[in-house]
C-alpha cells in the first residue's frame, strides 16, 4: 500500500517523526490555522535570513511548520535541512533522541524520494524507448506489409504470364497444325500439277 506516492515504511516512518518532534523540545506550541501557515512560514524564513547570529528556536519552529499535518503544503526536505541547522546550531538539542530519529526518518523519506525520482526517470525513459520500438516496428509492419502486396501484385503478373505463355504456346501449336495442313496441300498440289503436264 502507497500514500501520496510513498511506501507503506517511509509513510509510517514520517507518521512517528511527526509524533516525536511534536514532543521535543521547548515547551508545545500552538500551531497556526492551515490558511495561515503559508504566511507564518515566510515570516520564520525572513527571520533566519535577516538574523545576524543563528537562533536555534527558529529553525525548529520552521521545521515544525514545514512537517505541520495541518500544513496544506508540508515540505519535508525543508524540515530536513531546518532540523539539520537546529541539530548543528545546539548541538544538546540535536542530541535529543527525539530529534535524531526525526532527522534519521526524514533522510529515509529524502532516500525514498531519491529513488522514486530515479525509477520515474528511468519509467520515463523506458517509455519513450517503448515508444521508439513501436514506432520502428510499425514501420517494419508497414514495410513488410508493402512487400506483401508487392509480391501479391507480381504473383499475380507471374499468373497472367503464365497464363499468357500457355495461351501463345496453344496459339503456337494451332499455327503449327495449321502449317503441316498447309505443307501438306502443297504437297498434293505439287504433284497434281506435275500430273496435269
Amino acid at each position: 500500500m502507497e500514500l501520496h506516492g510513498y511506501p507503506r515504511r517511509a509513510a509510517l516512518v514520517l507518521g512517528c517523526a511527526a509524533g516525536l518532534v511534536a514532543g521535543c523540545g521547548a515547551a508545545p506550541v500552538r500551531p497556526p490555522s492551515p490558511r495561515d501557515m503559508p504566511a507564518e512560514i515566510r515570516r520564520l524564513e525572513g527571520q533566519v535570513a535577516s538574523l545576524s547570529t543563528e537562533r536555534p528556536a527558529v529553525h525548529l519552529a520552521l521545521a515544525r511548520l514545514y512537517l505541520d499535518p495541518a500544513n496544506p503544503s508540508p515540505d519535508y526536505l525543508a524540515a530536513l535541512a531546518e532540523l539539520r541547522f537546529f541539530a548543528a546550531l545546539d548541538p544538546k538539542g540535536g542530541a535529543e533522541p527525539e530529534v535524531r530519529q526525526w532527522i534519521g526518518a526524514l533522510e529515509v523519506l529524502a532516500r525514498a524520494r531519491e529513488d522514486r525520482d530515479r525509477l520515474a526517470a528511468r519509467l520515463e525513459d523506458v517509455t519513450k524507448e517503448s515508444a521508439e520500438a513501436r514506432k520502428h516496428l510499425s514501420s517494419l509492419l508497414r514495410e513488410t506489409q508493402e512487400r506483401g502486396r508487392a509480391a501479391e501484385s507480381q504473383t499475380r503478373e507471374e499468373a497472367g504470364l503464365r497464363d499468357a505463355v500457355r495461351s501463345l504456346t496453344r496459339e503456337n501449336q494451332e499455327l503449327k497444325q495449321q502449317i503441316e495442313k498447309l505443307k501438306a496441300l502443297d504437297r498434293q498440289l505439287e504433284i497434281l500439277r506435275k500430273n496435269v503436264r
